[in-house]
């Protein structure tokens, strides 16, 4: 009686043990037969919106393949709880989600791109401008005194005698 009693209570402690295990990688259990026939994907209202916003998400993410991402099981899931709630723009927030690290990459690299290439475009104009005024060597004006010939400086002394102010 006791060997009864003791393989009861080990298969109900099995069968708790199984219930509550943690199912996070684990493959889903196999569904059970449905009483009526699933509808066809192309049928069903969810799918077809589902498809419709993959097709926009396609415009965004060229390399998006919703069967692809079907196969994969936490995208699913993923997918799945997403619109569950009612999440708007589900596949996309499971797509972004599921790719994150390869879509800041494909960013990071752009934003990289685009630096250079202005980087490069200011150098080439920066070359291209003429000298800019005041950043040569000083030019003087006027005449330097010690170049001037005897007829110059008694023109000058003239001027100065008359009231008129002269600089150089």
């Amino acid at each position: 009686m006791e060997d009864n009693t003791t393989q009861t209570q080990a298969e109900s402690l099995e069968t708790a043990a199984e219930a509550a295990a943690p199912t996070a990688g684990m493959a889903p259990p196999a569904p059970q037969e449905a009483a009526a026939p699933a509808a066809e994907p192309a049928e069903d209202p969810a799918w077809q919106a589902i498809a419709q916003e993959a097709a926009a998400l396609r415009e965004d993410y060229p390399a998006f393949d919703l069967e692809t991402e079907m196969a994969d099981p936490q995208f699913g899931m993923l997918l799945a709880t997403l619109n569950g709630l009612g999440w708007p723009d589900a596949l996309r927030t499971a797509y972004q989600a599921a790719h994150h690290e390869q879509i800041m990459a494909s960013v990071l690299g752009y934003a990289v791109a685009q630096a250079r290439s202005r980087m490069a475009d200011s150098i080439r104009s920066g070359q291209a401008r003429p000298a800019e005024t005041g950043s040569g060597p000083a030019v003087t004006a006027g005449t330097d005194p010690t170049r001037m010939t005897a007829r110059q400086i008694e023109d000058v002394r003239r001027r100065v005698l008359r009231g008129e102010r002269v600089s150089f």
